[in-house]
């Protein structure tokens, strides 16, 4: 039985997790976009201690551009990141495998799903991001960068925007002007701003969501993320999806939520690090 490490880095937190037999053992840290990469060493290092044995490998969801399965091309959410080699975070005493944040939840998603199926993950937290298991094979594109779905843009009254700017998170609380905890209590009061704030970021996911649906042909779509816990949001999307996408392949898809939305990166980065032992292993 090999022993893993699931990390999952976002803008605001870090997440590692272990299984001992059924048990997990688990730690949540801040990050931030000032958070140092040797902060983040640090905090896996103390979480390594933490574990009753030692372990085969780490599997490292990053959110950034991953050009293998080692080396962080360019990260804006974790700057930090950018430049740096997976060899970094262990000194070589261990693999770590570093793997695009959103295609880690595609792994674990698509474990779920039969092999034959094309299954899109979507994730709606700070950005909007995409990964596409096709008949059990990861879309990566020609150096890894396929799926960066909030980056592409669509033209507004305003010019050109990214759907990031439309549907994120991150604009979402920037247009409210409050935390997302205040955020959720307007909603819940019926506030007539943060209703519409909500309304039209909902709208602009489910415009990308037509996008992927009338791309792709999926016939599952996991949707997982922070902003989608906003009462409203998804509703609008799924609306919106409807409308723009082609009647027969809307109609092939049927929306999941994750399996385990707490865990379904760092799952996904651990399943993607017994991949690539076992092929070393062959």
């Amino acid at each position: 039985m090999k022993h893993l490490v699931g990390v999952d880095i976002g803008g605001t937190k870090m997440y590692l997790c272990a299984r001992d037999g059924k048990e997990w053992i688990e730690r949540r840290v801040s990050t931030g976009i000032n958070c140092t990469k040797e902060y983040l060493k640090e905090q896996l290092e103390d979480f390594l201690d933490l574990l009753p044995f030692p372990i085969d490998a780490v599997g490292m969801a990053v959110p950034g551009l991953v050009t293998s399965d080692h080396f962080c091309e360019r990260s804006d959410v974790v700057p930090a990141l950018s430049g740096v080699d997976s060899v970094f975070f262990s000194d070589g005493k261990f693999p770590v495998f570093y793997l695009n944040d959103v295609r880690c939840a595609a792994v674990e998603e698509a474990s779920h799903f039969p092999e034959n199926s094309v299954v899109a993950v979507l994730m709606a937290g700070t950005g909007i991001a995409l990964s596409v298991s096709d008949h059990g094979h990861l879309l990566h594109g020609a150096g890894g960068f396929t799926g960066e779905l909030g980056h592409c843009y669509v033209s507004t009254p305003q010019g050109y925007r990214t759907i990031d700017k439309l549907g994120g998170g991150a604009q979402i609380l920037r247009e409210a002007g409050c935390t997302a905890t205040q955020l959720l209590e307007k909603l819940q009061n019926g506030d007539p701003q943060a209703v519409s704030i909500i309304q039209k970021a909902g709208e602009s996911f489910g415009m990308a969501l037509a996008m992927v649906i009338n791309l792709y042909n999926p016939d599952a779509i996991v949707i997982g993320g922070g902003t989608t816990g906003y009462p409203g949001y998804l509703e609008a999307a799924k609306r919106t999806a409807q409308e723009l996408s082609l009647t027969p392949s809307f109609a092939q898809c049927t929306f999941y939520p994750p399996h385990d939305p707490k865990r379904i990166v760092a799952l996904g980065a651990m399943r993607y690090a017994v991949q690539k032992l076992c092929k070393k292993e062959k």
